[in-house]
Parts: C-alpha cells; structure tokens; sequence
C-alpha cells in the first residue's frame, strides 16, 4: 500500500510540477522509529570547511536544540572523529533543481547508510546548500532534528521540524524538545 501511495506522490508531482518538496510527510510521522546508538549527552559535531560559511549558523542552531531541558549537550569539535554529527556544504546542483536547502543521511559505525526508520545509527551527515542561503539557522535547526531522531511534521506549521515551505518557525520550539525527550528519555 505504501508503495502504490508513494508512487501516485511521484506521478502527481511530476504531472503538476511541484518541484520544491523533497521529503514527503507520510501518515505524519513525527519521530523515526529509531535513534542514536549513544548517548548524546555530549554529542560533539564537526564543520567542514564547505560549510564554513555556516559555521556561526550552525553554532546557533546547536544552541538552540541544546538550550532546551533534555539530554543533549552539543559540542563543535575540530575533527570529524567519531562525531555525532558532521556538517558539509554543497553546491545547487547536488541535488539538481528541486530547491533543496539541506539534507540528512544516516550512518552505522563503519560508514554504511541506514534508513532512520530501518535501525539505529551512530552518526549523521548534514548536507547545507552554499547555492541556496536561505534562513540557514533555521534549515540547519531543522535538519540536526532529523539527525536527532525527528521525522518531517508538515501539519504542524509551529515545529521546526516542518519543511521550510510549511514551517512559520525558525527556532527549535517546546513540541519539538518535547518529541526529542520522548526518544531520549
């Protein structure tokens, strides 16, 4: 059944033209079905010098999720050694014209990918567009909640965890700290 939704999704897009939306909020899922592998009372994460651009958007958004009540203490490092989190910049074109702002991947210990909703893993890549510098803190706000467990949750426009063209907030919100102490606690 998933598979017959999903392809009529990708039908309608490519009939209509909506170009904008990469993920897609299916049945609302608000929280993958697994985790980090570790704790992430000192998640340490690492800038690459692609996103160096960033770096003080980055910063501010790792404060944000961390300045919340919950389990998380976030620490940029200068190595991307055994971190929970690296973050790369790439250019318009990596992800060709669908107006992609970033992108989360999923890793087990020893490099392969894993679907967040397949396993747990034990860090995570974030991918910001140098092509595309809008509201970086936001998206980078965002994106670190898929890295932390978060899923797309488009129906809630007051979640930084809703996609950017659904989403009025640019800040990690109460709710979203809520979901993350639900997976941690």
């Amino acid at each position: 059944m998933k598979k017959v939704v999903c392809c009529m999704l990708i039908c309608m897009i490519s009939i209509f033209g909506i170009s904008s939306v990469k993920a897609v909020d299916l049945n609302n899922q608000i929280k993958f079905n697994y985790k980090y592998n570790r704790s992430i009372t000192n998640a340490c994460y690492w800038v690459d010098s692609s996103a160096a651009v960033f770096t003080s958007q980055i910063n501010a958004a790792a404060a944000d999720w961390a300045g919340y009540s919950n389990p998380l203490n976030m620490t940029a490092v200068s190595s991307n050694y055994a971190t929970h989190m690296d973050f790369y910049g790439k250019a318009d074109n990596y992800w060709g014209s669908d107006g992609t702002i970033g992108e989360t991947l999923h890793y087990l210990n020893g490099g392969s990918y894993i679907s967040p909703n397949n396993g747990s893993w034990f860090y995570a890549d974030i991918y910001l567009n140098v092509g595309r510098q809008y509201n970086i803190q936001g998206t980078t706000a965002h994106e670190i909640g898929h890295a932390l467990g978060l899923a797309h949750w488009n129906s809630n426009p007051n979640s930084i965890m809703a996609q950017s063209n659904y989403r009025i907030v640019n800040t990690v919100r109460p709710i979203d700290n809520q979901h993350l102490n639900e997976i941690y606690s």
